[in-house]
């Protein structure tokens, strides 16, 4: 009999990995949990995620023996969110489950053929890498791995597994109804569950969208253009498509590698602070200028702690340093809503601040490159 483990725990052993968003790993260990202690999930679970690979009526589960383990090292080094394994008549591996779960921006495709690859020498009788995502179309395969019998590629979203689990809660009792309750209103906060209607509000919001594009693109345009080039290395600002960047990071901008130092300068406006910063929800929607440190070796994270020192003790009481993950960064935000009590023309206001902003960063990595 396995000992079960409990939420605290979990979430006081998990480790962070470089590589990885903390966000995801704590939302892992939180449905392991779930699904770990709640009477009869874990067999419904692995069962759900089976038959989506074999098909209904596939794989039998009566009698098995399971374990569910979170960032379990492979053989070849890589640590896949969750590790399910499925014992049957003495002891026999009959089902490997990997699952890897992305709550942003997709995964590398190597990383998943590696996966996969490591999974064809699981001896099992039938093997799945379970790949669960926002992503609205679903993966089939994946390039380089030949298709077998025994070992399948699942592509799923997120929203099948909060229609699955909400389901298994309407169709049993729950000892542990309360977490279980909360854990579907987390799903909801992270916009896992299904979306199947436009409100009033949004169909609103749509109609005007081009006309809100163009608003917010001639804030950055004109003289704050040129600042945000003109910081060193001097060159054009990039961009990633906004869709992309709204649906996945719920901010939108423009972002400069930088040759020294700090890794990354950013400028746009962010939605939400889920996931990045610990400010009040009433201050968003805001605008931003962003400076970021990805992790490095003791010496680089000493010289960017230099240069957060500095910006810090600018005149402007504007910048603060937070933790965003796994990275180091030192933003200046203000509200729109800030920005619309100074006057009439709040994108000339909004430009205005942002050239402060910008200044106060090209005087800074322009000291530290001297």
């Amino acid at each position: 009999m396995r000992q079960r483990i409990s939420l605290y725990r979990r979430l006081q052993s998990y480790s962070p990995r470089p590589e990885k968003n903390p966000k995801e790993d704590f939302f892992t260990e939180a449905l392991v949990h779930l699904v770990d202690t709640t009477l009869g999930l874990h067999q419904e679970y692995v069962k759900f995620l089976a038959e989506l690979a074999f098909g209904e009526g596939t794989v039998e589960l009566d009698g098995s023996e399971m374990q569910i383990d979170t960032q379990s090292r492979l053989k070849s080094g890589g640590r896949p969110d969750v590790r399910i394994a499925v014992y049957g008549e003495d002891d026999e591996l009959t089902l490997c489950i990997i699952c890897e779960h992305k709550l942003e921006a997709s995964e590398g495709w190597k990383q998943l053929l590696d996966y996969m690859k490591e999974l064809e020498k699981v001896k099992a009788e039938r093997k799945i890498l379970a790949y669960i995502t926002y992503d609205s179309v679903e993966q089939k395969s994946i390039d380089g791995v030949e298709k077998s019998e025994e070992t399948k590629f699942l592509h799923l979203r997120w929203s099948a597994v909060y229609g699955f689990l909400k389901q298994f809660a309407q169709s049993h009792f729950l000892e542990n109804r309360a977490y279980y309750d909360e854990f579907l209103i987390y799903m909801q906060e992270l916009k896992m569950d299904p979306i199947t209607s436009f409100s009033s509000f949004q169909i609103a919001a749509l109609n005007d969208l081009p006309r809100l594009i163009v608003s917010m693109d001639a804030c950055f345009s004109g003289a704050v253009w040129d600042a945000f080039s003109d910081i060193p290395p001097v060159g054009l600002p990039r961009g990633l498509p906004k869709v992309k960047q709204i649906k996945e990071y719920e901010r939108w901008g423009y972002y400069k590698k930088l040759e020294k130092g700090l890794s990354w300068v950013m400028m746009g406006f962010t939605m939400n602070g889920e996931g990045a910063f610990d400010f009040a929800h009433e201050s968003f929607p805001e605008v931003y200028v962003w400076l970021e440190s990805d992790p490095g070796d003791d010496a680089r994270r000493q010289e960017d702690e230099t240069l957060f020192t500095q910006l810090r003790n600018l005149q402007s009481n504007d910048w603060q340093k937070v933790k965003s993950g796994v990275y180091q960064v030192v933003i200046a935000h203000k509200s729109m809503t800030d920005f619309i009590k100074e006057g009439e023309n709040q994108i000339e206001a909004i430009q205005t601040w942002l050239l402060k902003r910008l200044e106060e960063v090209k005087k800074l990595l322009e000291k530290e490159s001297a």
